[in-house]
């Protein structure tokens, strides 16, 4: 899919931009790439669905908890996780882009 051709997508969170990587929603899974503004965080934990996220961080830091765990990720870490509510924060002074996997998608 060319750059030119994403679709701005996912929550009405203040400071989370997110399109649509993958050409549609038709396969096991979605790519998502999602850019934090700095000091953004979500509204406490999301709620645990039936589906398994992983990703690596582009740049910037995420601080990413997942169920009881906190993780402070920076530029090239990466995570994995699946059924377990989660949450996350940009701790920084600059935007943090993170590139999401998702199966199955949940958009």
């Amino acid at each position: 899919m060319r750059a030119a051709d994403r679709s701005a997508i996912g929550s009405a969170e203040s400071g989370l931009s997110e399109e649509l990587l993958s050409p549609g929603l038709t396969g096991g899974f979605e790519m998502i790439r999602s850019v934090f503004a700095p000091g953004a965080e979500s509204e406490g934990l999301r709620p645990a669905r039936e589906s398994e996220h992983g990703g690596v961080v582009i740049s910037g830091t995420l601080i990413l908890t997942i169920g009881a765990r906190r993780f402070e990720l920076g530029t090239g870490d990466s995570f994995q996780f699946a059924g377990q509510p989660y949450a996350w924060k940009n701790p920084g002074e600059i935007p943090t882009e993170v590139i999401w996997i998702v199966a199955p998608p949940v958009y």
